[in-house]
């Protein structure tokens, strides 16, 4: 079933998936990217066997640092074809990118029009999205937290004479077992 407040007239889905580099993180003994694909194939058949419409149109878009269009077609075959080569990239994750499509309103006379919206990110919704109650996304937070150690807090004072340094502290936190 579609999730609460989606029609089942969806006549197009536009499919976002996070490319960033965190989405090679290994969970569960494999990359993210792999939760990734499998929670797209799964969404695309929740979508087919909820909509009451005929020749659903597809848009397939990946993103990370910049948002590129890989899809559209009324063939679900094709994006998972698609999905096989999708992999991460060396680059962050840029969540503004997906307000575009997030915004969009359906246009009948396009080819391709979009009545939904799916993002697959291993990142949680912003808040412009959970602020709104007009637009149809579905936001899917693949991420597990990973044990992990990193800089959370870097502080200089300095001589404010000479501008030497004259102080440097260090924070540094682990989470889980790093």
């Amino acid at each position: 079933d579609l999730p609460i407040g989606m029609d089942a007239r969806v006549a197009g889905a536009w499919i976002l998936v996070d490319t960033s580099a965190s989405m090679s993180a290994i969970q569960e003994g494999e990359q993210r990217m792999a939760a990734a694909r499998r929670e797209v194939a799964q969404l695309v058949d929740v979508v087919q066997r909820a909509s009451s419409q005929p020749g659903i149109c597809w848009r397939l878009s990946a993103f990370d640092q910049e948002r590129r269009d890989l899809l559209s077609s009324r063939d679900p075959e094709a994006l998972r074809r698609l999905l096989v080569d999708l992999e991460p990239r060396p680059l962050g994750t840029d969540l503004a990118l997906v307000r575009g499509p997030a915004d969009a309103t359906a246009d009948p006379d396009d080819a391709c029009p979009v009545s939904l919206v799916a993002v697959i990110s291993d990142q949680p919704a912003p808040e412009w999205l959970t602020e709104r109650d007009d637009l149809h996304v579905i936001w899917s937070d693949i991420s597990e937290p990973v044990p992990n150690a990193g800089f959370t807090g870097l502080r200089a004072a300095r001589d404010p004479l000479t501008g030497r340094l004259d102080n440097l502290e260090v924070e540094v936190r682990a989470f889980g077992d790093a």
